[in-house]
C-alpha cells in the first residue's frame, strides 16, 4: 500500500483554486440534474496539471448548502478516472427525499504534505456485503489524528459498485475503513481503493479556516 506524509473538508473556502505550487487544488461541482435511475457522473478539469508519476490523491463529500432543513435523498459518491490533469466524479441517489440539485466539494494534493500520511488502501474483490481493511501509519501520531476517506473505482461509470464508506477503531496508529455495498447482492465489486488522508494539524499552507467534529449520541 502506498503511502506518504499531507482539514475539514467542508470547512475549507472550496470555490477557488489554490495555485498548483502548493501542490493542492480544491473546487466545487454542481450538478443539476441527475438521471432518472439516480446515477450520475461529470468531469472535472484540474486548473493546472499535476505532476507525473506520483498519485494524485482526491477527496469528495457532498454539499446541501442552505437546505439543511429538507430531506434529502440519501447520496453514494466515488472519483474515479483520476489523471494528473482532470477525474470524474459519480454519485447515485436513492429514498424518497427530495433530490433537487447537489454540490459535491473537491480537493486534491499530490505528493508530501506537512503533517499528514496519506495513501491508498486496496479492496480484494467481494460479492456481497461489507468488508473493511485495517491500514497503519508509518509512524504513530502524538494524538488520535482526524481522517478523511473516499472511494475510488477503477472501473468506471459502474453504479452497482457505489458504496457506503467509514472508518472506526481509529487511534494514533492505525484505523479501520469499511465498504458496503449500496444495493444486498450488487455484486461482484472489484478495483475498488479509498484514499485516505491522517493529520493532527491541516497544513497552513492549506488556507483552512477550521476544522472540528461532530459527535452523534
Amino acid at each position: 500500500m502506498p503511502v506518504e506524509k499531507g482539514s475539514d473538508l467542508c470547512a475549507m473556502p472550496l470555490n477557488h483554486l489554490l495555485t498548483p505550487r502548493q501542490g493542492v487544488q480544491r473546487g466545487k461541482l454542481d450538478i443539476q440534474q441527475v438521471r432518472d435511475n439516480g446515477f450520475h457522473c461529470q468531469s472535472v478539469s484540474f486548473n493546472s496539471s499535476f505532476n507525473s508519476g506520483t498519485p494524485v490523491r482526491v477527496f469528495a463529500s457532498i454539499n446541501h448548502g442552505n437546505e439543511s432543513s429538507t430531506v434529502h435523498d440519501t447520496a453514494f459518491i466515488w472519483v474515479e478516472d483520476v489523471t494528473t490533469s482532470r477525474f470524474k466524479a459519480c454519485l447515485v441517489q436513492g429514498g424518497q427525499g427530495a433530490g433537487g440539485n447537489t454540490t459535491i466539494d473537491w480537493f486534491a494534493f499530490q505528493g508530501s504534505q506537512s503533517g499528514v500520511y496519506h495513501g491508498g488502501a486496496s479492496f480484494s474483490l467481494f460479492t456481497t456485503g461489507t468488508q473493511c481493511n485495517r491500514v497503519a501509519f508509518p509512524q504513530a501520531f502524538s494524538v488520535v489524528p482526524k481522517v478523511h476517506v473516499t472511494v475510488q473505482h477503477g472501473t468506471v461509470e459502474q453504479k452497482q459498485d457505489a458504496m457506503s464508506v467509514w472508518i472506526a477503531n481509529v487511534s494514533t496508529s492505525q484505523f479501520e475503513v469499511c465498504l458496503h455495498e449500496s444495493r444486498t447482492f450488487d455484486g461482484p465489486h472489484s478495483k475498488l481503493m479509498v484514499n485516505w488522508m491522517a493529520y493532527e494539524h491541516y497544513p497552513m499552507a492549506w488556507e483552512a479556516k477550521e476544522s472540528s467534529e461532530i459527535v452523534f449520541f
